[in-house]
């Protein structure tokens, strides 16, 4: 029986950071939007454990999220699967849905289906797609600066491993490292050191990493423009991403609203969707009329 494979130091320590960025990503985006009450008060008062964050989480991560009224427990918000039934569209018109201990149908007479937006799908995927482009670019930011301050390899003998080991354990640590010098009658430790000639490249690559930062912020419909002091910016180029911002942004609170004013209908409800900035639905046109919008702007 072959041998289970065991992932790397480094292997672990990628996926360590995966999970620290799919997790703090993904409190941002269950938390930008928030369904409420009209009132004010929490969905609690509806339900126990009927939370903004658990729906929120579930479209997150399925796409939707099936909102209905059992006949037992009350309101209930949880990821369900389409059932037999499509209408004449390709819809479906029965829905499974599926939580903890519960499995039960329900269909568009009695529930209805949330969508995150109107395709459907879940941003999850796509976010931990690039958070594995950023842990990349982390691990090869600690493999420059660590090239960069040792640029060059000991090269040693198979008995001298260790000591060369040894030695880059103290360069990593500051320490400083004295070699004997064996013509002085000194014991040959076997290392020699070959220089690598690397580069520093970590400005570099932290600029890739703002630009996948840049982009799951605009998936998310969040600013992300961020001024470069070393480069020339148009506005022009400012405000065309704004504009993909604030269609992200509004393809979810507008499928949102559309949903939960359904919600409210058939359960004769009062919830609403309220989110984090007011002026991410700002439309661009509104933006205070400049003469130097058609000039490239540079920092003084």
């Amino acid at each position: 029986m072959a041998n289970k494979y065991e992932k790397t130091e480094t292997e672990l320590e990628f996926d360590e950071i995966v999970s620290f960025l799919s997790n703090y990503w993904e409190n941002i985006a269950i938390n930008e939007f928030i369904i409420k009450r009209k009132s004010g008060e929490p969905l609690e008062t509806l339900a126990d454990g009927l939370t903004s964050e658990q729906i929120m989480k579930t479209l997150y991560e399925k796409g939707t999220c099936l909102f209905f009224k059992d006949s037992s427990v009350g309101y209930l918000a949880l990821p369900a699967v389409a059932n037999n039934g499509l209408n004449v569209y390709f819809k479906p018109t029965k829905f499974r849905a599926i939580g903890n201990g519960y499995n039960k149908e329900y269909d568009t007479t009695n529930s209805v289906l949330i969508r995150y937006n109107k395709l459907k799908k879940p941003l999850k995927p796509i976010i931990d797609y690039y958070c594995g482009k950023l842990a990349d670019i982390e691990l090869a930011k600690d493999l420059n600066r660590d090239a960069t301050k040792t640029p060059y390899v000991l090269e040693c003998t198979e008995d001298t491993v260790l000591s060369a080991k040894n030695h880059f354990k103290k360069i990593r640590a500051s320490e400083p490292v004295i070699f004997k010098n064996k013509s002085r009658g000194e014991a040959d430790y076997g290392v020699t050191v070959q220089q690598t000639g690397a580069n520093f490249m970590c400005d570099v690559l932290e600029d890739d990493y703002h630009n996948y930062e840049a982009r799951i912020l605009t998936l998310l419909g969040l600013d992300n423009y961020v001024e470069d002091k070393k480069e020339r910016v148009q506005s022009a180029e400012v405000e065309s991403n704004q504009e993909y911002i604030i269609s992200s942004f509004r393809s979810t609170l507008l499928t949102l609203q559309e949903d939960i004013e359904k919600i409210n209908k058939m359960f004769n409800l009062d919830l609403v969707v309220d989110y984090v900035r007011d002026n991410q639905i700002e439309d661009t046109d509104e933006v205070e009329d400049n003469p130097e919008n058609t000039e490239e702007v540079q920092d003084e």
